[in-house]
């Protein structure tokens, strides 16, 4: 079985996506250094490419950094990490197209120094950043502590590079490392949504609700974690909303149409855009990433009464047919 590539790339019309890609920490080893530098070469060697997003996969960890099992297993701190330096680009200084790092987890060490190479850094509100070196007694040698120094006043510098403490992603964004944090949307199910009443009384009070709808995975009357949803949603300038069940039902349908598929619950997130789009909230040309979770086929019950019981046919509705048993008579029916 062939060894599994540390990172995999992406080409969306101009725009060039690098996936670090090493479960569990997206630890960078040499190896895995020079893979991202020829990943974030094709940059400059198409013409047609205009800028490269690096980002990682998960959703915890963006980086943990310096892959200290490579380091335990003889690689030194000076392997040769390729053209680039450490992370594929640490040490790019004559690149001629910006590239943004899309940070959706947390960095540590070299992941912070990989995310402040980069042009522009958008990251996750969830996000914490630490430089855990001091601890070692080092200090960071991808050029954390130049970036650092040159972009933050020089006594905070000092503070998180020696002391090791672990910063907010929204503590970055008050200091100007992150220029841009994303919007949060928050959607519930109309039956089941006490933190959307919160949020229209400006949450001036914690509601708490008899939750009823056929989404049973959002089915809760009594969020657990509201006080960080509350802060989450404050510090992003977000907004909570509610959708009824059958705008989630329709939702669901049109995505199952599309081939991906996802359990009701998770529904929701195209049900509340195109809600924010009816109000007006988001704009057409926005761009909008919805998480979708779970298993397409749970709750199958209230998917078969959707698409063969009710009356008049949703508009998503998919009834089943009936046809011969041939070949023939599948590839025609296909056909339509």
């Amino acid at each position: 079985m062939s060894a599994r590539a540390p990172v995999s790339v992406d080409i969306n019309g101009p725009i060039l996506v690098v996936t670090l890609d090493r479960p569990k920490a997206n630890a960078i080893d040499a190896a895995t250094s020079r893979a991202l530098y020829e990943a974030i070469s094709l940059l400059h060697s198409d013409e047609k490419l205009r800028v490269a997003v690096v980002t990682a996969a998960g959703q915890r960890l963006f980086s943990a950094g310096w892959d200290l099992k490579a380091a335990n297993g003889g690689e030194t701190a000076d392997a040769d990490h390729g053209n680039g330096g450490f992370a594929g680009i640490t040490e790019l200084f004559n690149r001629t197209k910006p590239i943004i790092a899309a940070v959706n987890g947390s960095a540590y060490g070299g992941g912070v120094e990989l995310m402040l190479a980069a042009d522009l850094v958008v990251a996750s509100e969830a996000a914490t950043f630490s430089f855990p070196e001091a601890r070692l007694g080092v200090l960071p040698d991808a050029g954390g502590v130049i970036r650092m120094a040159a972009r933050l006043p020089r006594a905070l510098a000092v503070e998180l590079l020696v002391t090791g403490r672990s910063f907010t992603a929204n503590e970055a964004h008050h200091w100007g490392l992150i220029p841009k944090l994303p919007r949060l949307a928050a959607v519930q199910a109309a039956g089941a949504a006490p933190f959307a009443r919160s949020f229209e009384e400006g949450f001036a009070r914690r509601h708490r609700v008899k939750a009823d709808t056929v989404a049973t995975a959002i089915k809760i009357g009594d969020p657990a974690s509201y006080d960080r949803a509350v802060t989450a949603i404050r510090t992003t300038n977000g907004v909570v909303l509610s959708v009824q069940d059958g705008d989630l039902l329709e939702a669901k349908a049109a995505i199952d149409a599309s081939g991906v598929g996802c359990e009701p619950a998770s529904a929701a997130s195209l049900a509340g855009v195109r809600e924010l789009r009816r109000r007006g909230t988001l704009r057409a040309d926005e761009r909008v990433v919805a998480i979708l979770t779970g298993n397409m086929l749970k709750d199958p019950g209230l998917l078969l009464k959707y698409h063969q019981e009710v009356e008049p046919p949703p508009a998503w509705a998919n009834r089943p047919l009936e046809v011969e048993p041939s070949l023939s008579e599948i590839e025609r029916v296909l056909r339509r």
